[in-house]
């Protein structure tokens, strides 16, 4: 999806809140994503799901799904120190996405088979598709709470923003700006 394609879809996200950090692909769902997994897709059927949960589209099921590997749910989705989040959206009751909070507060999501973004609030994704974020989910996290991986992509997401942030304004840093002659 081009990001005016997920603007006009999902209506609460905007220019400013939101960035597109991954191409499409279908290896992964919005679920696994929000696990940390990107090597296949969880769902009830026709996916992964962790052994001795029931394979049912209920709030029970992908709790204890989330569970399984060491969530359990909290009553709030703000940033605490120490903990990983999640958040389950819910739809008529039934759960429809997942987003994973990030280190510095804001959430990303796995938009069905198309790209991740990273967007501020869970607001950003609320609507006619996912419904709302009703379920919230933590678990401890290990030493620092940062893998090499995460710390990797928190690296790159930061040099690639101050990199867009100079790119714009194309007087900061021109040795790094190359234009075609």
């Amino acid at each position: 999806m081009r990001k005016s394609l997920i603007k006009s879809t999902f209506p609460n996200l905007t220019n400013d809140n939101f960035e597109i950090k991954s191409p499409a692909t279908h290896q992964y769902n919005c679920i696994s994503w929000a696990a940390g997994r990107i090597d296949r897709a969880w769902w009830p059927f026709g996916g992964y799901w962790p052994d001795d949960v029931s394979r049912q589209v209920t709030a029970d099921a992908f709790i204890e799904a989330y569970a399984s590997i060491g969530y359990e749910v909290t009553d709030n989705p703000h940033l605490e120190s120490g903990y990983e989040k999640i958040a389950i959206y819910l739809l008529n009751g039934l759960p429809k996405h997942a987003s994973r909070q990030l280190l510095n507060g804001c959430w990303t999501s796995k938009l069905g088979n198309m790209e991740d973004i990273d967007h501020d609030s869970l607001e950003a994704v609320t609507g006619q598709i996912y419904g709302d974020a009703q379920i919230f989910m933590r678990r401890e996290t290990k030493g620092f709470g940062v893998t090499f991986r995460k710390l990797y992509n928190i690296l790159k997401t930061c040099i690639l923003r101050i990199f867009n942030k100079q790119h714009q304004s194309n007087h900061i840093y021109p040795h790094i700006i190359t234009t075609k002659r």
